[in-house]
């Protein structure tokens, strides 16, 4: 049995279904590596919330809280990571922790979960 929750997003209707933990997923652990790697190297004299604030800026650069396949593609070309996560994997790690929305065909990833995954 899944749950489904219902989220109001920007006047569209999103749908989640509670399948099982985010983090657990090898796509979302693949990302996490790749995300704390580039942390390791680039940003080992800041302080984390500097990391993740750049992360976040990178990929919700409009600013209404959700993560899109093109944005999150834009971030790993940013940081030279396209040859270690594939396409199809960043497409699950939206399907995974993202909410459908309302009439679209595609998953977008609240902020939230970014961040939760780089605090990690």
């Amino acid at each position: 049995m899944y749950s489904t929750t219902m989220i109001r997003v920007n006047r569209l209707i999103a749908v989640t279904n509670g399948k099982r933990n985010f983090s657990s997923s090898p796509a979302v652990q693949r990302l996490k590596f790749i995300l704390q790697e580039y942390k390791e190297k680039n940003y080992t004299q800041e302080l984390p919330t500097r990391f993740i604030k750049d992360i976040v800026k990178t990929v919700d650069p409009d600013k209404d809280g959700f993560v899109s396949l093109e944005n999150m593609q834009k971030l790993i070309g940013n940081i030279g990571a396209s040859k270690n996560i594939s396409q199809q994997d960043l497409k699950l790690v939206l399907m995974e922790g993202g909410v459908q929305i309302g009439g679209l065909d595609r998953s977008m990833l609240p902020v939230e979960k970014i961040q939760q995954l780089l605090k990690c």
